[in-house]
């Protein structure tokens, strides 16, 4: 077969005079502005009472393609915003409803913030970004959106790497492999008394965002239990609180898994999936995390 052609290059300014080196340029009011100016090079926003900010529009992304938003900036005030707005989902809203407050700074501080998203393969239309600040003022300086590889967050999930880096045992006098059946490597744990299993650590993962996990499995024993995990949470447990045996598998058989979590605001903490068990034999592949909307 011929190869798939390779997807066309992104152009380098997504973001029209993002560096605020031509002034305001590119650049409107959001809102009724007290202040809409550059300053020292940076776009300048200020607004006494309620919402104010900038914003611009006709922001040409290509659906079906990752994604990131970065810009500096530093406020003082209630509280700031940035958005991501698709007039057909939202008015004013962000096309994925990411509605978090950007952490405030020390007087005089810039602060960068960062933001991975995908564009879905539906899109008609472009975007509009959009930064504001309530009761107070903001400097904004340095937005870019670039394309990007799609983030992977977990590591040899299908079982393809040649070694066991990524996988660590749970528990002591665990057998612990991969184990390939024809066309098919897999994880292959056993616990022949006790409890232990297996766990994947450090999974990068983004407070407020939802994600879907998923995995093939073949069980047989007395428990299998998935524990998604945030230590800050809780030390060993699941941090949503669920705690659901999966039945056993018939032999040579694969069952499937899947679960929707969202990491709570404010969370710092990378996620560890654990695979737990109780005398039995676990094969696990296909293990995967997904960002969803």
């Amino acid at each position: 077969p011929e190869p798939e052609p390779e997807p066309e290059p992104e152009p380098s300014d997504i973001i029209a005079n993002g560096s605020f080196q031509n002034g305001m340029n590119h650049w409107e009011p959001w809102g009724r502005p007290d202040a809409f100016e550059s300053r020292n090079g940076s776009g300048y926003v200020e607004r006494a009472s309620r919402n104010a900010g900038l914003q611009q529009t006709n922001i040409n992304l290509t659906p079906g393609r990752w994604y990131k938003l970065s810009f500096d900036y530093q406020y003082e005030g209630n509280r700031m915003k940035a958005r991501l707005n698709l007039p057909s989902v939202s008015r004013h809203g962000d096309f994925d409803r990411v509605n978090r407050k950007l952490a405030p700074n020390a007087p005089g501080e810039w602060r960068t913030f960062q933001r991975e998203f995908f564009v879905p393969e539906d899109v008609a239309e472009p975007f509009r970004f959009i930064a504001h600040v309530r009761d107070g003022w903001m400097m904004i300086d340095n937005v870019v959106i670039e394309g990007i590889e799609a983030p992977v967050f977990i590591i040899d999930g299908n079982a393809s790497h040649t070694n066991m880096t990524m996988w660590r045992p749970l528990g002591r006098n665990v057998v612990l492999e991969k184990r390939t059946e024809g066309a098919n490597t897999h994880i292959f744990a056993q616990k022949l008394s006790g409890g232990g299993g297996v766990q994947l650590l450090d999974i990068p993962v983004q407070d407020g965002e939802t994600y879907r996990v998923s995995f093939r499995y073949q069980y047989q024993g007395k428990r299998f239990r998935p524990v998604m995990n945030l230590r800050s949470i809780n030390r060993g447990g699941d941090f949503e609180g669920i705690h659901h045996d999966l039945a056993q598998t018939v032999v040579g058989e694969w069952g499937t898994y899947e679960r929707i979590i969202r990491i709570p605001e404010g969370n710092t903490d990378t996620l560890r999936m654990k695979f737990t068990q109780r005398k039995g034999t676990l094969l696990l592949d296909d293990v995967a995390l997904e960002r969803i909307d």
